[in-house]
């Protein structure tokens, strides 16, 4: 019956451990935390920690417990990769930041020069349209614009 249950045991400590390299070839690869929780593998971990040290002082170890070290070594170095990955997606979000910094500083002065220059084209605008000082610009303004229906016609001088 004693060997029953450790092939029991086993079966269950291989079934969690089959989930492990797949775990870490997609930590690997795709060098993401994404679906990843921490606190699920930190749980994960000490648990197989007490299931070693249960084996160790229960003075039962067996076969099976090489499955609970290799379990063990597998959930840590999933851990490992765990905040290397995340090092390495704090150093891109920076990264990501201050590119956007220097992007949305190089938009500001780029719209700088450009309301500048709208100001400076306003301007001229201005001094074309016949802006003099003894008012007779808009007069000759409306006077040219035959579709301007206020427009009034001038006689001449009399002499």
């Amino acid at each position: 019956m004693a060997e029953a249950a450790q092939i029991l045991e086993a079966i269950m400590i291989i079934s969690f451990g089959i989930s492990w390299p797949m775990n870490i070839i997609k930590s690997y690869r795709t060098k993401s935390t994404k679906g990843k929780s921490l606190l699920f593998l930190l749980f994960i971990d000490f648990g197989y920690v007490c299931g070693v040290v249960g084996k160790i002082v229960g003075d039962n170890i067996t076969w099976v417990f090489a499955f609970y070290v290799l379990n063990l070594v597998m959930v840590s170095w999933d851990l490992v990769l765990y905040f290397i990955n995340y090092t390495r997606e704090k150093k891109r979000a920076a990264l990501a930041a201050e590119g956007a910094e220097n992007v949305q500083a190089a938009g500001a002065e780029a719209g700088a020069e450009s309301i500048a220059a709208a100001d400076l084209a306003d301007a001229a605008d201005g001094l074309q349209t016949g802006a003099r000082s003894d008012g007779e610009g808009e007069a000759a303004e409306k006077a040219a614009d035959p579709a301007d229906s206020g427009a009034k016609t001038q006689n001449p001088p009399k002499r």
